[in-house]
């Protein structure tokens, strides 16, 4: 059997002759079926993301060398077969357009270098299991194998993130998502208690704007006393501008922290989740049952938005309800 030996990329358990594997049409990426079915797509992103092909270990090992400036092999992701010559264009075999497979590395600097990069962070290996780090390291309760099957997708972005972070002691990176939208990605990521509360601050802190759009909104209505309220809101314009910028800046604030500080976030959820599976299950905890508990959710996303929606639609009723009572009751 072909794959014999390598590993389903979905699970990390090796093939061997009886498995029943599948590969993507796309990068040729090898799986179990079940692995494959239960997955529901490729999930080697990397490789669609650049164009290049599934290899073979030995083959990539063969066809990359040490040094960084070596060039690239040329690779058919149809039939596999290694070309040495980088220049050429179709395989002779096949007549697929060739791919070039690149080996991966960061420089070998120290940490005053980098400026607070890991020692010994030395090579970033994207052709090796675990990007060549020791898949049993411990992340404080969880291997970084562990954590690797947990986060499921971009796990070479995440992996040697988490290890910097770990060997350092840092919590600052950036994650420019959460710069816009911070509780999609908390939603994805199946962290729910932090999409709320960042959800939660950012309805919180446009109240202000609320305010002024329902003072917008009943100065043309017919009703009097609906007018009465927006002449009402129209008295308090300059302080409702005023909280408009400073919640605005304190919005800012709150998504650039999360910029900063979501991946950080992030890596603490997976080491509480896992270990809680740990205590909480006398059950082997495979990379099947790591997966299906973390990884991502982008249906989440959409729950998230239908929160926010009925949020901000709530809380637009409730305050104009809380005015007009206020002014049927002589209030204001």
């Amino acid at each position: 059997m072909y794959y014999t030996g390598e590993q389903c990329f979905s699970c990390g358990n090796t093939f061997t002759d009886d498995d029943d594997v599948v590969v993507c049409p796309d990068c040729g990426t090898p799986y179990h079926r079940q692995c494959y079915k239960s997955a529901g797509e490729c999930l080697n992103h990397q490789l669609h993301e650049s164009g290049e092909g599934w290899k073979r270990s030995s083959e990539m090992n063969n066809a990359v060398g040490d040094d960084d400036t070596a060039g690239a092999s040329s690779f058919c992701t149809k039939c596999l077969r290694i070309y040495d010559d980088p220049e050429k264009e179709k395989c002779d075999n096949c007549g697929t357009p060739l791919v070039q497979v690149k080996k991966i590395r960061t420089d070998r600097r120290s940490d005053a270098q980098e400026g607070g990069f890991a020692k010994g962070f030395e090579e970033i290996d994207l052709t090796k299991e675990y990007m060549g780090f020791n898949p049993d390291e411990d992340f404080g309760g969880a291997t970084l194998s562990e954590v690797s099957n947990f986060v499921g997708t971009n796990t070479f972005y995440y992996i040697p993130l988490f290890k910097r972070m770990k060997d350092l002691g840092s919590k600052i990176s950036f994650n420019m998502i959460c710069l816009f939208f911070p509780y999609f990605y908390f939603a994805n990521r199946k962290m729910w208690l932090w999409a709320l509360i960042t959800a939660f601050a950012s309805l919180i802190l446009n109240i202000p704007s609320m305010l002024y759009l329902i003072g917008e909104e009943l100065s043309g209505m017919p009703y009097k006393f609906m007018q009465e309220i927006a002449s009402f809101i129209s008295e308090y314009d300059d302080l409702i501008l005023s909280l408009n910028e400073i919640c605005g800046f304190a919005d800012f604030a709150l998504r650039f922290c999360m910029c900063i500080f979501a991946n950080w976030l992030y890596m603490k959820f997976i080491l509480s989740k896992i270990r809680k599976m740990k205590r909480n299950s006398d059950m082997p905890l495979t990379p099947q049952r790591l997966r299906a508990k973390g990884g991502v959710q982008p249906l989440n996303i959409l729950i998230i938005v239908l929160i926010i929606l009925a949020l901000s639609s709530g809380g637009y009723f409730a305050v104009t309800f809380l005015l007009t009572f206020l002014q049927s009751s002589g209030v204001i």
